[in-house]
């Protein structure tokens, strides 16, 4: 399943850009993330890749490798570990926090993405950030159900 996988995203951005996404995010376009993200859902994924750590290791493979940004994956931060965080290498102007969720109901999307910021805020994954300086954190709540999702910012 791995190699595939691998091979999959391998094709697919070579074949697009992943830019919409990462543009998207640092812009806060809810709208255009979950637009992006769920078109990527269509042509990569199976129905059947549903839990979580499946679309956590989804989005590190879009998030990665943008110039000027680092991603890091359940770095502690906080009293926790966030799934995924995108920091600004040079001048700690912005760093992304993103909690995931996952559910096999499309209803329950809304209140997972709440549950995710909830989360965020309750194990402080902004603090460790604060302190190395970063100007500007946006938190992300992000639930998948199958080939869609749904983004709630914080």
């Amino acid at each position: 399943m791995r190699k595939s996988l691998t091979g999959i995203f391998k094709e697919k951005t070579n074949a697009d850009s992943r830019s919409g996404l990462f543009d998207a995010l640092i812009s806060e376009d809810i709208e255009a993330i979950e637009d992006t993200i769920c078109d990527w859902l269509d042509e990569t994924i199976s129905f059947h890749d549903e839990k979580e750590q499946y679309y956590h290791g989804f989005l590190t493979g879009l998030l990665s490798g943008f110039k000027g940004y680092s991603l890091k994956s359940n770095r502690e931060s906080g009293d926790g570990r966030p799934n995924l965080m995108l920091l600004e290498k040079r001048r700690r102007k912005l760093a992304v926090v993103i909690e995931i969720k996952a559910t096999k109901e499309f209803t329950k999307l809304g209140s997972l993405c709440d549950e995710a910021l909830h989360q965020i805020e309750e194990y402080r994954y902004e603090t460790e950030l604060k302190n190395e300086g970063y100007q500007k954190i946006i938190k992300y709540g992000i639930a998948f159900c199958k080939k869609s999702c749904k983004v709630k910012i914080g």
